[in-house]
């Protein structure tokens, strides 16, 4: 019979090779994968109103040095990290319990994509899930260790500060009616999110002259608004007496909103970008909002229940023409042929009979995080409970920011929808491990 120091050990090396095993995609690809907005993330120098440079920070050295694969080993590493340890604090802290979970990650879920992906997307559910453990580190250099990671998820992309404070508003609420938690053991979280929306505002003050968070936040929320109707209406009620210019485009209105922004001929891209129409951006929502609250309201709750039921989890085919994927290669030589080979551009990287299992892993889960919850604040589990219903608030809440201000697309509720699978997983492990210590 093994010792416990063997177990352990075994353990310990099972659980790395499970979290090296989250990354079969990049894997199988011969290269990380790659989307357009990888690139707008690999020059330092591209200092732009949409991307935070978090980051910018965090790919640029790898990619300058020619050792991308060094990203997605610490992306793997951080997450197979987090798993362990939320089963250690929630006292099922066992290796191979560990390894377990982290294994079935990789094989069922969406996490594997992301942690072989180079974008900022991988660290939406990175914070969420260091937000709902916030309170579970027995002390406080893991409480601050936390607040770190939760720092550094909030500084990468403009949609994470609303969707970590609405999180961690509701983790807070839930530890606390379930496991009498004291509000003092959020506060390091916390302190992590006003000081990346602040870091965030004075990078825009230094670079573009406004202390503002999101200097494109109400542009993308006008191209919500014009395809949805009530921004649309509201310019065809006042143009052109109120000298908008985007009168000019009042009779190409309504449009997709990702073809209100982005194309050489969309109307934010012909009024000079971003930074320029922010001010009439903000002034045409206000007015919207003011005339249509209800149908606003109505549309982005429309919106957000139909990014709710998003389950398609392939990230999909690229074509190598993309301008985008040029604009990589010029930028790091080396990148060139591993992109041109890799399979992300020459197939479908993902089976269809892994994407129908992972469907049907993503339905159970939701079907089951409810009634696992209640059993385990039954008996007396009032912590895991509220770590697993507080990633299930999540998706609600990265729903209502993504779509229902943004647009409904694949990527943002993939990103996220595998937190549910892994919520379930470690209240079933609680729960077992209970049941083996009462006999």
């Amino acid at each position: 019979m093994a010792s416990p120091g063997g177990r352990r050990i075994g353990g310990v090396v099972a659980l790395c090779i499970a979290g090296m095993a989250l990354l079969w995609p990049a894997l199988e690809n011969g290269y990380l994968l790659v989307n357009v907005d990888t690139a707008r993330h690999l020059g330092l120098g591209m200092i732009h109103p949409v991307y935070p440079l978090g980051y910018n920070l965090w790919l640029y050295p790898w990619y300058a040095w020619n050792l991308p694969w060094a990203v997605a080993a610490a992306q793997a590493a951080l997450l197979a990290a987090l798993a362990a340890l939320t089963l250690r604090w929630l006292g099922a802290g066992r290796w191979w319990a560990a390894a377990g979970l982290v294994g079935s990650l990789a094989a069922a879920t969406y996490a594997p994509i992301l942690a072989s992906t180079a974008l900022p997307d991988y660290f939406t559910p990175i914070g969420l899930l260091a937000i709902a453990m916030a309170p579970l580190p027995g002390s406080r250099s893991g409480r601050i260790a936390l607040a770190g990671v939760v720092f550094a998820a909030a500084i990468v992309h403009y949609s994470h500060a609303p969707i970590f404070l609405a999180t961690l508003a509701t983790s807070a609420a839930l530890h606390r009616a379930l496991a009498q938690c004291d509000w003092k053991r959020f506060a390091p979280a916390a302190g992590a999110l006003v000081v990346a929306v602040v870091m965030l505002a004075t990078a825009n003050l230094v670079f573009f002259g406004r202390f503002q968070y999101s200097l494109a936040g109400s542009v993308f929320m006008l191209a919500r608004l014009q395809d949805d109707g009530p921004a649309t209406e509201y310019l065809r009620r006042h143009c052109p007496a109120d000298g908008l210019r985007l009168c000019a485009f009042v009779d190409r209105l309504p449009t997709d909103h990702a073809a209100f922004l982005w194309p050489a001929d969309a109307p934010v891209q012909q009024l000079g970008g971003f930074l320029e129409m922010r001010d009439e951006a903000s002034q045409v929502v206000r007015g919207a909002i003011a005339d249509h609250a209800g149908e606003v309201l109505q549309r982005a709750a429309g919106n957000a229940a139909a990014q709710l039921a998003v389950v398609t989890i392939s990230p999909g085919r690229a074509d190598v023409p993309d301008p985008w994927f040029w604009e990589i290669a010029s930028l790091y030589p080396p990148m060139k042929a591993g992109l041109e080979d890799a399979e992300q551009f020459n197939g479908d990287l993902y089976k269809p009979r892994l994407e129908a299992a992972q469907r049907w892993v993503i339905v159970v889960s939701a079907l089951l995080l409810m009634p696992l919850s209640a059993l385990a604040v039954r008996s007396g589990l009032g912590r895991a409970a509220a770590f697993a219903l507080t990633l299930g608030a999540a998706q609600l809440y990265n729903a209502l920011v993504m779509a229902g201000l943004s647009g409904v697309e694949n990527r943002y509720q993939v990103r996220v929808i595998w937190l549910v699978p892994l919520a379930v997983a470690v209240l079933a492990l609680v729960l077992f491990q209970q049941q083996q210590r009462e006999g």
